[in-house]
């Protein structure tokens, strides 16, 4: 676990300069509220991105049965032919999935972070 100390007092604690020892890293809350802030965008973008991909997905799956069969079937030249209705649509979402579970990870290490500088320095 790392120690904090505050290197730079500030009335507004949310301004105070932070040092994070064993590393060299000075910030504010204020930045590390920031940074969280951008996460967040990212997160919320990529589920939005995620929705529409289910969608579109669905979409083909509901009026164009034929496509999720031979899709399923591995049917080299169809398939190569679907990629951009359904193959990529699902690996997007795949890969969505994967990322989206990364940004929530990094924010819950986050507010864990902010929690332990403001117990060490008592804001």
């Amino acid at each position: 676990m790392y120690k904090y100390s505050i290197k730079e007092p500030n009335e507004d604690k949310n301004l105070a300069v932070i040092l994070k020892e064993n590393v060299t890293v000075e910030f504010t809350l204020n930045d590390m509220e920031s940074s969280r802030k951008r996460a967040e965008k990212v997160l919320e973008e990529m589920i939005a991105l995620k929705g529409l991909r289910e969608a579109e997905a669905k979409n083909i799956e509901n009026n164009h049965p034929t496509v999720v069969e031979e899709f399923e079937k591995k049917d080299l030249l169809f398939r190569a032919q679907t990629l951009a209705l359904y193959a990529d649509k699902k690996q997007n979402i795949v890969e969505l999935t994967e990322k989206i579970a990364e940004i929530e990870k990094a924010i819950e290490e986050h507010d864990e972070e902010v929690e332990e500088i403001k117990k060490q320095l008592d804001v």
